[in-house]
């Protein structure tokens, strides 16, 4: 049944609208002092398939170990 994306043994998830959220950032090896870092964002869609997912992901300051921000404005 998963593979259809419905999860009937997950009850909340299958009868309440839910998303699924999941953050990280990358950053290099400490000798690797040009890498940028990688932050990345993924969140379920289409909700009760619960197994598919959009996904984003930007480049950001070197060395930064938390994620700076997805959304920025420019003017």
């Amino acid at each position: 049944m998963l593979t259809l994306g419905q999860t009937p043994s997950i009850p909340v998830v299958s009868k309440v609208p839910t998303i699924i959220l999941g953050m990280g950032a990358l950053f290099g090896f400490p000798e690797q002092s040009n890498v940028p870092s990688i932050a990345t964002m993924v969140s379920s869609r289409r909700w009760p398939l619960i197994s598919s997912y959009g996904a984003s992901g930007r480049t950001q300051s070197l060395k930064l170990k938390m994620i700076d921000s997805f959304f920025k404005t420019s003017f």
